[in-house]
């Protein structure tokens, strides 16, 4: 058993050259506090209260929560906040290569993480709050645009990631641009996107249980559609604005009465 207090770390720095993709990341002003821990038998209920903040290539992040590593319902709960964090950054860190290009987009975040598992039960893990993308745009690899937006905000009620259970309270799109092209071979640029190799016509299982999932509302404003058609010897050029949509109370379960 142990017990520690009153540990802090305060203006920390750490720079990361990664020459492979070409990125130097900086985070600076770390910040670590941990007031007490102990895995005494008295303290194993006595919440550990951690709390860390940072700025990560000039974006602030915050995490701090409660938890309780000791109990016997490991009961943990973080928020996690993150601003103007840049998304471009790190598209070179996907594990897949992405026949896309991102060229601007930037992340801020407001989520609490919630864990718990009571002796004898499967582990539960719960997100809920706030997530917002904004100006983001995203080409082809040769250019061309394919969506862009001026922001993105998803409010999550509740997402039992444990169980598979999703509630979004309201999905919010602001001037939206999609980008479709057919080439002069015919093909469609978004269809050009998909995996190369897979079979259609195979079935796929079935996952064990079905995801559940509601949405409250979704809104898009400010949309517009272009598309652009070079498999005729004449180009053909059209574009969509001003396209507005709302939809509400949806659901894996068909719709959901108010």
């Amino acid at each position: 058993a142990f017990s520690l207090n009153n540990i802090q770390v305060s203006g920390g720095t750490l720079e990361f050259d990664d020459r492979v993709v070409g990125e130097k990341h900086v985070v600076g002003d770390i910040t670590l506090a941990l007031p007490f821990v102990s895995s005494m038998a008295y303290a194993t209920d006595i919440f550990v209260e951690p709390q860390f903040s940072a700025n990560i290539d000039g974006a602030p992040i915050e995490l701090k929560g409660k938890a309780k590593p000791f109990a016997e319902s490991r009961e943990s709960e973080f928020l996690l906040a993150l601003d103007d964090v840049q998304l471009p950054k790190y598209f070179d860190y996907s594990p897949v290569k992405l026949p896309v290009k991102l060229a601007s987009g930037a992340l801020d975040t407001d989520l609490v993480i919630a864990f718990r598992q009571p002796p004898g039960e499967m582990p539960k893990l719960v997100v809920s709050g706030a997530v917002a993308v904004k100006n983001l745009s995203v080409t082809e690899a040769a250019g061309p645009n394919l969506l862009a937006f001026k922001r993105l905000d998803v409010a999550v009620g509740s997402a039992d990631l444990s169980a598979g259970r999703f509630v979004v309270d309201k999905v919010a799109l602001d001037a939206p641009v999609i980008g479709a092209r057919a080439s002069r071979e015919g093909t469609l640029n978004w269809l050009d996107l998909l995996p190369k190799g897979v079979d259609a016509g195979k079935p796929t299982e079935p996952p064990a249980k079905p995801i559940e999932w509601s949405l409250g509302e979704a809104v898009v404003t400010g949309g517009a559609l272009s598309w652009l058609d070079e498999s005729h010897p004449t180009v053909f050029r059209v574009k969509v604005d001003a396209v507005e949509a709302r939809l509400k109370n949806l659901g894996s379960q068909g719709e959901i009465a108010d």
